[in-house]
């Protein structure tokens, strides 16, 4: 299926929130299957989002240890689990729809 394009009467700025949108979507959703499994190590927690993000969703940092059996830091979401997360992916989602169907709305012969 092909979708013809009329790439002037595209608003960039409402495809590069798209675009990263769908990124902090992607992130999200992988950051909620790591956090099923425990505590996330801190290198791949900050990969998936900010250390400040991560502390606003209610995650705790657990430093490392040293010594003979090093600990590597991680990031534990305690109680509230993914409750914060799914809240930001609902407004993410809803936020892709709306900028989805602007960009439908801007294209000829719609």
């Amino acid at each position: 299926m092909h979708v013809p394009l009329d790439m002037p009467q595209l608003d960039e700025e409402v495809v590069d929130r798209l675009i990263s949108n769908a990124r902090e979507m992607r992130d999200l959703t992988c950051l909620k299957i790591e956090v099923a499994k425990g505590p996330v190590l801190s290198e791949l927690a900050e990969q998936l989002a900010s250390a400040e993000k991560l502390v606003e969703f209610g995650f705790t940092h657990l430093g490392g240890t040293g010594g003979r059996f090093r600990q590597e830091s991680s990031y534990d979401a305690g109680e509230q689990k993914t409750a914060l997360i799914e809240e930001r992916r609902d407004e993410l989602q809803t936020q892709m729809n709306e900028d989805v169907l602007s960009l439908y709305e801007n294209l000829s012969g719609t």
